[in-house]
C-alpha cells in the first residue's frame, strides 16, 4: 500500500518456492486433519472447525503460500461453506465502522503520498523551524497538534509518518553529502 511500508521488489520470480508450495499443501491438510481429530472436552464444533481455518489461515499467512489479500479473504468463503457464520454476519465483520475507519485513514495517506504533499508539509516544517533535530521535533508536534484539532488523533498519527520518514531520508542524504565533502577534503 505505502512505499515506505512496503517490501516491495522490483521483479517477482513466477517460480514458487518450496516454503509455498509446502504451505499452500499444508493449510488445507492440518485443516482436515483438525477436522477429523476428536474434539478437545468442552470445545463445540464450530469452534474446532474455526480453530481448523484458523489454523490454515496462520500456515498460509507464514508462509505466504498466497497473497497476504487472498488469506485475508478466506474466512469469507469458509465460514459460511462450514456452517460457522452466514455470509451476511462474516461480512458484516469486513465491513465494521473501525476497519472502514483504517480504510479511509490509509486511502487519505496514499493519496497524499502519491501527490507528493507529505514532503511538501516535511519540507515546509524544516524550512520554518530550522535543521536542528530539536526543532524538527518541535515543527513536527506543533504540526500534529494543529491538525488534530481538526481530524482524529489516529488519522493524524498516520499523517504523520510518511512526513517524519522524509525527512529522516533526507536529513541522512544531507549527512552522508556533508561527510563525504569532509573526507575527500582531507
Amino acid at each position: 500500500m505505502l512505499a515506505w511500508m512496503q517490501n516491495s521488489r522490483p521483479f517477482r520470480s513466477t517460480e514458487v518456492s518450496k516454503t509455498k508450495l509446502i504451505g499452500l499443501i499444508l493449510g488445507p491438510v492440518l485443516f482436515f486433519i483438525f477436522l477429523v481429530s476428536p474434539a478437545p472436552e468442552g470445545l463445540p464444533d464450530q469452534g474446532k472447525l474455526v480453530a481448523g481455518i484458523t489454523l490454515w489461515l496462520v500456515v498460509w499467512w507464514v508462509t505466504e503460500a498466497v497473497s497476504i489479500y487472498v488469506t485475508a479473504l478466506l474466512p469469507l468463503a469458509l465460514f459460511p461453506i462450514t456452517g460457522v457464520l452466514s455470509l451476511r454476519a462474516v461480512g458484516a465483520e469486513y465491513m465494521s465502522p473501525i476497519i472502514i475507519l483504517l480504510l479511509g485513514m490509509f486511502l487519505v495517506v496514499l493519496a497524499l503520498e502519491k501527490s507528493g504533499l507529505q514532503r511538501k508539509i516535511a519540507f515546509g516544517i524544516i524550512s520554518i523551524f530550522g535543521y536542528s533535530p530539536k526543532r524538527i521535533i518541535l515543527g513536527f508536534m506543533i504540526c500534529t497538534a494543529l491538525i488534530s484539532t481538526v481530524i482524529m488523533s489516529t488519522t493524524v498519527a498516520i499523517l504523520i509518518i510518511p512526513m517524519v520518514f522524509t525527512t529522516y531520508t533526507s536529513q541522512v542524504k544531507l549527512e552522508r553529502s556533508k561527510w563525504m565533502k569532509r573526507s575527500s577534503g582531507r
